[in-house]
């Protein structure tokens, strides 16, 4: 039986990490970012893609709390505490977040209707998540999932020069041999990393 050959559409970017969510480059995240900024529930959406574009897995957003976020003066923290239920690898850690990352969730925290401690800042179901950032992708034209921007965090940390420890702690993987295969090329601290690598 003949081989099945994949095509990208006309227009659309080839899929450029051997069939698995392909990384963007910092052009296609301003330009995915822009997308996401001129449609529906752009501030909630924007801070959303912003956590994954830090690192976090698409389900870890949606377990955080206004508390979880926020510091006593009810201001986005630097950085937040995913809990270790809440990680795939039951291991808690620290999310690191860059400038952008702080302004977007910023901007929807003090938008959300409920401002109860307890609240959940993006009260979606998984599947709906993942859905939501494959259809914004879809939008700006480029080719890729929720995965991507994950993996794009990790790619533009490595091409930084950023250590592969750090880069593992960033995204919570077990092991540096699961954090190599994020890599779609090829040590400082993670708040050093995540704020001078991340071109957006």
């Amino acid at each position: 039986m003949a081989s099945k050959t994949t095509t990208s559409k006309p227009g659309r970017p080839k899929n450029r990490s051997g069939g698995k969510a392909p990384a963007l480059s910092a052009a296609e995240v301003k330009a995915f970012l822009h997308t996401v900024a001129n449609r529906e529930n752009a501030t909630r959406n924007l801070a959303f893609v912003s956590l994954l574009l830090c690192g976090c897995r698409v389900s870890e957003p949606l377990t955080i709390t206004r508390r979880s976020v926020l510091t006593s003066k009810g201001q986005v923290a630097d950085s937040f505490v995913l809990g270790a239920e809440n990680t795939k690898g039951k291991q808690a850690r620290r999310v690191q977040l860059n400038e952008t990352a702080r302004k977007y969730l910023s901007a929807w925290v003090h938008e959300m209707k409920d401002k109860s401690e307890d609240a959940k800042v993006f009260p979606l179901a998984p599947n709906y998540a993942t859905r939501l950032v494959g259809e914004l992708m879809k939008a700006a034209d480029l080719v890729g999932s929720s995965h991507s921007l994950r993996r794009t965090c990790a790619t533009a940390l490595a091409e930084g020069g950023v250590g592969i420890h750090v880069i593992q702690q960033t995204l919570g993987h077990a092991n540096a041999q699961t954090t190599s295969v994020y890599l779609a090329t090829s040590t400082a601290s993670v708040a050093k990393a995540i704020n001078n690598c991340l071109p957006w």
